[in-house]
């Protein structure tokens, strides 16, 4: 990630707080990388066993409101799907 002006919002809509870290000159440094990235997101949760749970990854805009005032909807219907998996 190139900006600190991010959030990370879990499956229930809350708010989790996460570290910037610089990412090591060796990784910026490896023949063929095309990433600007300059930091990773570092962040703790918790999965059950053999399970999964759902990030919300935004960028967050100079004139959004703030999270706490923005609307939030709950018991929609969710359809997750991959190759694999299909809920």
């Amino acid at each position: 990630m190139t900006e600190t002006n991010y959030e990370i919002i879990d499956s229930m809509g809350q708010l989790i707080s996460f570290d910037w870290i610089p990412i090591p000159l060796r990784i910026e440094n490896i023949p063929g990388r095309i990433s600007r990235a300059k930091n990773e997101i570092l962040f703790k949760t918790i999965l059950p066993p053999l399970g999964f749970n759902s990030f919300y990854f935004s960028k967050i805009e100079q004139h959004q409101t703030k999270y706490e005032e923005q609307m939030k909807t709950f018991n929609e219907q969710c359809i997750l799907q991959n190759q694999v998996i299909l809920f």
